[in-house]
């Protein structure tokens, strides 16, 4: 079956008070007698654009009876078609053709950066409809390469090829960007409500969930002593911190959320210049040491604790790069949303200020800068034997509480509702008359006297026609835009500008604004801990192994965007069908601190496409000039996800079906990138490897082919494909 975009294929007259919509062709806009003049590879190939309108007025129940398009969902003939062809169990493949003029230019776009794309530098798509054939040879329908929609249209524009695939370049032009996911707030939205969750569970008369707390009992509603605040530049210094700080039943026994299923899982970004500058290690059971532990089953109180001082570990010079890339990553993920105006538009734009200003302009305000910190000095790091996670051959690893300044993992917030009673308050008070009236008068007097427009709101009306998916019958399949008459108003004139008092606040500490206690409900009753506990994993290495050290170097060197999620796929060569772009291995969190990202992965249980995910994870890597050179099972992890989603029961709901995957133990990792230049100093010297690259690579990959029962290399061989 073909299939293809069809605008408007209902035959209807706009409404009087709408604009006529100006005709479009399908998107797909290839015709369906071209197809029998190509030579088209069925195995492949199996599902092309391409619909001619029929021009049938189907009845309105048709209509009305189709589901909206999933764009993440190749449409079912064509999956069933490719699964049939190829034997294979996936999902996610290319099933869309992009229409060349038989006369256009050879379209080779290697080595062009070209179109929408991750930091990877690989092909990327938004969705799968976002992926194309096309012929690279406009006259040779045998020869197919594969890209995405974004480069195509960026090439075709080069070439001047526009009319051959104009909907395919509208399509095109309206995907969106790459959009990061995981952002670092995100596990606030975790906190916040088990923080909540602690003071309820205090009321519980089930011993099981109830809250230890370190406090005495009748301690535990104690008032806080505030510590000293934190400066301007960094977040609170935690570095001795006592019973007495803490709100109502904190500080909490070690473990004890964790045991109640209340923990959570530290997966956000945090830039090395925010590492803490010293970790106090809580190790009771003396389990740094290496040695079997005494008395491994008693509970935290029953223990002596004993703690250590250690100093981060300072950067490498590949480090120090990378330092500065992720700053500038984690800065801007926080400021993504705030910028440094507010628009604020009146809900009456009939208005009057009074006779001589018959409108309200609208009215700028700027807000304060996100209070950025620049490091956090101290943090505490707690083992058990009871929570460890595996032994490796260099070191053990065990399932760690890392407690935090909490403001590092919580961030400020910028009430939006405070500034809109702000300028309410304003408006009352007849302040804000009195300046719309002076920027008014000031716009008039400098204007242009030959310039005639008007000061004033003028009111639009957007009409945008339904579209549908098409069949090669033209019959509607999908709907992918409903019919939609959207009215807004357009202003012309100055605008009131006013510089807000509003300040950033931090939710659960300090006083909040009615507005933020309404936002998180219960959760904000109660003050909140200065600090915040998140699951990590610690490894521990054994005395005189360097293993670590070696690995610590290797996390520092990699590329930033190997530990990134961004939305869509990515096409991974030498595969052809598309995979999410997870991240590839997990964030560090300094020498001693790499992330708990889950349980071994285990080949059997995944399906086609989780295979073909897990896969394309070692071969980024490789594209990344990187061999891991320690394949196996163990050093694959996997977690319910999507990560995007709060950790707890929402998660785990899609527990088997969204799974994520990582690459572990770098200890044995190396650089196989191009040398340095002659005269210039060889900055992965100590990490290089001292063999033929191409040699490991392609032992590493004929290595992950048999354990993920893959072998795209085979696969690809007589087809002709790129």
């Amino acid at each position: 079956m073909r299939r293809g975009f069809l605008k408007n294929p209902k035959p209807q007259s706009p409404p009087q008070e709408k604009p006529e919509p100006k005709p479009s062709a399908t998107p797909n806009g290839k015709h369906t007698e071209h197809a029998a003049e190509e030579k088209e590879d069925e195995e492949a190939q199996t599902s092309t654009n391409g619909a001619t309108p029929n021009n049938v007025d189907y009845p309105d129940e048709v209509y009305n009876s189709l589901e909206p398009l999933n764009p993440h969902r190749a449409p079912a003939a064509a999956l069933a078609r490719y699964q049939k062809n190829f034997d294979t169990q996936t999902t996610r493949f290319i099933f869309r053709s992009w229409p060349r003029d038989p006369n256009g230019e050879i379209a080779f776009m290697k080595g062009e950066q070209l179109g929408k794309q991750t930091p990877n530098g690989l092909i990327w798509g938004a969705t799968l409809y976002d992926f194309y054939y096309y012929r690279p040879m406009a006259d040779c329908g045998s020869y197919l390469a594969t890209t995405s929609g974004s480069r195509l249209a960026a090439k075709m524009r080069q070439l001047g090829e526009l009319d051959a695939a104009k909907n395919e370049i509208a399509w095109a032009d309206k995907e969106p960007q790459p959009q990061q996911l995981v952002l670092p707030e995100q596990i606030g939205l975790d906190i916040i409500p088990r923080e909540g969750m602690v003071w309820t569970a205090r009321e519980q008369s089930d011993e099981r969930h109830h809250v230890r707390s370190l406090r005495p009992k009748d301690q535990e509603l104690a008032y806080e002593i505030p510590l000293p605040p934190p400066s301007d530049a960094a977040h609170l210094d935690i570095t001795e911190i006592k019973p007495e700080n803490y709100p109502g039943p904190w500080p909490l026994v070690p473990f004890s959320q964790a045991e109640r299923g209340q923990g959570i899982k530290l997966e956000t970004l945090i830039p090395y210049s925010l590492f803490p500058k010293e970790l106090v290690v809580h190790d009771p059971w003396n389990l740094l040491a290496m040695r079997k532990a005494d008395n491994p089953d008693a509970a935290w109180t029953e223990m002596t604790d004993i703690t250590h001082i250690y100093t981060l570990s300072p950067l490498t010079k590949l480090g120090k790069a990378k330092c500065a890339q992720q700053e500038q990553l984690y800065n801007s993920a926080m400021d993504r949303g705030i910028s440094e105006d507010v628009l604020i538009f009146p809900t009456d734009t009939n208005a009057a200020v009074d006779d001589s200003l018959p409108f309200m302009p609208p009215i700028r305000v700027k807000v304060p800068p996100y209070p950025h910190k620049k490091e956090t000095p101290a943090a505490h790091l707690y083992l058990s034997p009871t929570h460890k996670a595996g032994t490796g051959n260099h070191s053990d690893v065990f399932y760690a509480e890392w407690e935090l300044p909490r403001s590092l993992l919580v961030p400020d917030e910028l009430c939006r509702g405070c500034i809109n009673d702000e300028i309410a308050a304003m408006r009352k008070s007849g302040e804000l008359a009195k300046l719309a009236k002076e920027v008014v008068e000031k716009a008039r007097a400098e204007a242009d006297p030959e310039d005639k427009r008007e000061f004033g709101y003028a009111e639009k009306t957007v009409y945008t026609p339904a579209s549908y998916m098409v069949d090669e019958n033209g019959v509607p399949q999908n709907v992918i835009e409903p019919e939609s008459q959207k009215r807004h108003c357009v202003y012309e004139g100055p605008m009131v500008e006013i510089e807000t008092k509003v300040q950033w606040q931090t939710p659960q500490r300090g006083r909040n604004c009615i507005h933020l206690v309404n936002k998180y409900g219960m959760f904000l009753i109660n003050p909140a801990p200065p600090t915040a506990t998140v699951r990590v994993c610690a490894k521990l290495s054994k005395q005189g192994d360097r293993h670590l050290e070696r690995e610590a170097k290797v996390y520092q060197a990699l590329p930033a965007h190997l530990a990134e999620h961004y939305s869509g796929y990515n096409i991974v060569r030498p595969s052809r069908e598309p995979v999410p772009v997870g991240a590839v291995v997990p964030q560090f969190y300094g020498y001693y601190l790499p992330p708990d990202c889950g349980r071994q992965v285990e080949p059997a249980q995944l399906n086609a496409d989780q295979k073909k995910e897990c896969w394309s994870l070692m071969y980024r890597l490789h594209d990344a000039d990187w061999v891991q050179q320690s394949v196996a099972t163990r050093n694959i992890l996997m977690q319910t996800g999507p990560l995007t989603v709060a950790q707890g029961w929402m998660r785990d709901m899609g527990a088997g079906e969204d799974l994520r995957f990582r690459i572990i133990d770098f200890g044995r990792a190396r650089y196989v990138g191009p040398p340095a230049e002659e005269g210039e100093e060889d900055v992965y010297a100590d990490v290089r490897l001292d063999e033929r690259p191409d040699s490991a690579i392609q032992r590493e990959r004929k290595d992950i082919d048999t354990m993920l029962d893959q072998g795209f290399g085979a696969n690809l061989k007589g087809h002709g494909y790129l």
